[in-house]
């Protein structure tokens, strides 16, 4: 991580890191894995994916998370995200 850190701070681009196939309510990890990114000098996104039965059962039947399980926590999750990085890059 450190080498993108780096190519990060000489490109002068922010970097952010989306925390990913965490288990529901496992906040200390979540909370150590974002002190360790931040050491870096990285941001960690505000939106985090959780591991979750619509990722890995949509796989098979070629759809994505959001069209298998349309209302479920996973389809919400990557709504949030992709508004998130919208909003972040017409900053």
């Amino acid at each position: 991580m450190s080498w993108t850190a780096n190519l990060l701070k000489i490109a002068g681009r922010p970097g952010y890191v989306v925390l990913n196939a965490l288990k529901p309510g496992s906040t200390k990890i979540q909370g150590d894995v974002m002190n360790a990114i931040a050491a870096y000098g990285l941001t960690t996104a505000p939106v985090v994916i959780h591991d979750r039965g619509a990722y890995i059962n949509a796989i098979p039947t070629g759809q994505a998370a959001q069209e298998f399980e349309p209302r479920g926590a996973a389809a919400e999750e990557i709504k949030n995200l992709y508004a998130w990085v919208q909003e972040t890059i017409r900053a």
